[in-house]
């Protein structure tokens, strides 16, 4: 926790900023289009067009200024374009506007990606097939080939990891719809994994580990604490409950932008020890650093029975 704490209080780092900045105040719509991804730094108000026509009363996140108009004039704002009949984001600095462009630069480049690119197994059509053996139709082998180059294109257009290719539920998924009698079966859309499939999700890990919880007050309960970076660079405070059934990952708090003092620090403990139940906590375990013990002697004022 102290090494994450320095390095919080000291990055100055332009870029650095301008990605935290940009991770505070990005709300993803409900209707969010890759194609558009400026809509996630402007909240829309109201429309001010007649029928279906784009034009809306939008407010920007940034720097809390009206806007009237459509996505174009969004991008004239935040990107500083001039002549879109609108003034420049005064918060956008060219640390923020380079983030900005990147992210609209990567939407125009994969709007204009074509999508009918032939795959390797289709063919170039100069060349005659050759006949399948008996074989290779007993086991369609020419789908098997097809289904293989789609699934590595979606990893190369989406720059995915390869490590992805591991996931037991990637391959799960495959074997499952093709062992399956699922003809017509479309994936889920982008909005149903991020809403409805999520909240299932967590639904379902809630219940299964509510049989732990249940032991919370006759087992008892260590809290453990400690800081980390997530792969934007955001410095986290994270919490975990730990028995002698296993550990269990309670929440990660985003400390962007806040001195973790001792009092920060005591403060999201003294959430998270209510959270639980004062009376199920046995202890609490941080690092040694000097803001993290001074937060654990305000938690044995606060509480007498943790240690």
């Amino acid at each position: 926790m102290a090494s994450n704490s320095n390095a919080g209080s000291g990055a100055g780092g332009g870029e650095q900023s301008a990605v935290q900045m940009l991770n505070v105040v990005r709300v993803i719509p409900p209707n969010d289009d890759p194609k558009w991804p400026l809509w996630r730094y402007v909240q829309k108000v109201a429309k001010t067009g007649r029928g279906q026509g784009g034009n809306a009363k939008i407010i920007c996140r940034l720097c809390n200024r009206d806007i009237s108009g459509s996505y174009s004039r969004v991008k004239s704002h935040l990107l500083k374009l001039g002549g879109g009949g609108v003034k420049p984001c005064p918060k956008v600095t060219i640390d923020v506007l380079i983030q900005l462009k990147g992210e609209q630069d990567r939407a125009d480049a994969s709007s204009n990606m074509p999508n009918n690119i032939p795959l390797p197994t289709d063919g170039n059509g100069r060349t005659r097939k050759r006949k399948a053996s008996a074989i290779e139709e007993c086991f369609d082998v020419d789908s098997r080939s097809k289904l293989d180059a789609l699934i590595a294109r979606m990893f190369y257009t989406a720059g995915l990891p390869f490590n992805l290719a591991r996931n037991p539920w990637f391959r799960q998924a495959f074997m499952f719809a093709a062992n399956g009698k699922l003809a017509g079966y479309v994936p889920p859309s982008y909005n149903k994994i991020r809403t409805s499939l999520l909240v299932q999700e967590k639904t379902h890990v809630e219940r299964m580990l509510q049989p732990i919880k249940s032991t919370w007050s006759s087992k008892g309960v260590s809290i453990v604490s400690d800081g980390w970076s997530d792969p934007q660079r955001r410095h986290l405070l994270n919490f975990m409950a730990i028995t002698e059934d296993g550990p269990m990952f309670l929440r990660a708090v985003n400390t962007v932008g806040d001195t973790k003092s001792k009092e920060y620090i005591f403060e999201k403990l003294a959430e998270t020890i209510d959270f639980i139940g004062a009376e199920n906590v046995v202890q609490v375990v941080t690092d040694n650093a000097s803001n993290c013990r001074g937060a654990g002697l305000m938690v044995e004022q606060k509480y007498p029975h943790i240690f």
